[in-house]
């Protein structure tokens, strides 16, 4: 069976067949997302529990979710969905705002920029394969995503490397509802060496940050920015930076706009 990509925005709880359970009520409860990661371990299985379901207060700003640590042969999938209701249950009421669906075991991120305020829920529910646990971050930011899902694997950086992609709200490109406000490359090094990063063919305000997760807990934490490159409008953005041996991520984000494409050129 082949995967669908799209969703449609702002359609109704019901309309997503994928594992729906009608009249679901929440099974945890995250509070009032702040900039510090919620963060839960947990799993999902095909004999039992294939759905779990997170409600949280949102105040409103830049939402991010990831879900990582999936085990192969299992893909688990995430949806964010707004309570309208605000009765705790997700129902035909409600609707669904922004999807991560990729496949295989590949790590899920929904970022969302200018979320307004209210109830959610954060549902991760199984696609196929047997089972998984995983590790599910939220967080609610400023400018910007914090968390470090690896959305595409550059590998080690050998020479001139180049990539194509999107940045967009819900709804945007004709991308149902997928939030991708933010895009997450990572890369490795092996010895010392210069690397540069350019961020290229903007049609929106996009933004770049060169980090290193030095505790490995999936978040970008201030000190491990290396480097970053904010020009204004549509100019290109780029930063250089002497690197040893490790594990790097570059991350493009959406400052201003709806959609934009972009290039990241590594040299």
């Amino acid at each position: 069976m082949s995967k669908t990509t799209l969703t449609v925005l702002d359609a109704p709880a019901t309309q997503n067949s994928t594992n729906f359970v009608p009249n679901q009520y929440y099974e945890y409860f995250a509070g009032t997302l702040r900039g510090a990661p919620y963060v839960r371990r947990d799993s999902i299985s095909s004999f039992f529990d294939t759905v779990d379901t997170t409600l949280f207060f949102f105040n409103g700003g830049n939402f991010n979710a990831s879900l990582t640590g999936i085990r192969p042969g299992t893909d688990i999938d995430m949806r964010l969905i707004r309570d309208n209701n605000n009765n705790g249950i997700v129902d035909s009421f409600d609707t669904i705002i922004a999807s991560s669906l990729r496949g295989s075991n590949a790590d899920e991120a929904i970022n969302v920029n200018g979320l307004a305020a209210g109830r959610y829920f954060l549902q991760s529910y199984l696609y196929s394969g047997p089972g998984s646990t995983y590790t599910l971050r939220m967080s609610n930011t400023r400018i910007g995503g914090n968390l470090l899902p690896v959305e595409t694997n550059v590998g080690i950086l050998r020479g001139f490397r180049q990539f194509s992609d999107s940045l967009y709200e819900p709804g945007e490109f004709g991308n149902g509802s997928r939030g991708d406000a933010a895009d997450t490359f990572q890369f490795s090094v092996a010895g010392l060496r210069f690397v540069n990063i350019t961020l290229s063919g903007l049609s929106a305000d996009a933004d770049l940050r060169l980090v290193q997760d030095r505790n490995r807990n999936g978040v970008i934490d201030i000190p491990e920015i290396i480097a970053e490159s904010t020009n204004a409008g549509i100019s290109p953005d780029s930063v250089t930076a002497f690197l040893g041996t490790g594990t790097y991520f570059a991350q493009v984000y959406l400052y201003s706009g709806t959609s934009t494409g972009y290039t990241l050129s590594f040299s």
